[in-house]
């Protein structure tokens, strides 16, 4: 894994950086349920739609 991919939020490792740190302050179980949103939107398609549409990650 190249340590620059962490900073990229395109990359699957970058987008799950960016999640820690955007959700710094919440419980285990707060982040696990977005989580589970985030890898479910990731599997359909739904999260490529977004991003090609310029959708805001709020």
């Amino acid at each position: 894994v190249d340590l620059n991919d962490a900073e990229d939020p395109s990359t699957s490792v970058g987008a799950y950086h960016y999640m820690l740190e955007a959700n710094l302050g919440k419980t285990m179980l707060e982040f696990q349920e977005l989580m589970i949103i985030f890898q479910l939107l990731h599997w359909n398609g739904s999260l490529k739609a977004l991003r090609e549409t310029k959708c805001s990650r709020q």
